[in-house]
């Protein structure tokens, strides 16, 4: 499960609003443009729909939540065009 912790005493904060990765994701991508309206034209990557997106340096499904604080943007890609590539 993915938890907010306090820096300096690792204390979970809302340990019962603790969620698992691929749900953070799911909220941060498809529930995001819902709450907006947009989502008829972007959330998921799929043809026709907006695709700002990052690619990161590992999948943030694959080390579960203490793998997260090492993941890192390799790229960002926003309206077609790469505004910030790792070297």
């Amino acid at each position: 499960m993915t938890a907010r912790q306090e820096r300096t005493t690792g204390q979970v904060l809302g340990q019962g609003q603790c969620v698992d990765v691929e749900s953070a994701l799911r909220l941060l991508t498809v529930a995001g443009a819902r709450l907006t309206f947009d989502e008829d034209k972007k959330g998921p990557l799929i043809a026709g729909y907006l695709a700002d997106m990052a690619v990161l340096s590992e999948s943030p499904l694959a080390g579960g939540a203490a793998g997260l604080r090492g993941i890192r943007a390799d790229c960002s890609i926003v309206g077609g065009r790469i505004v910030h590539a790792r070297a």
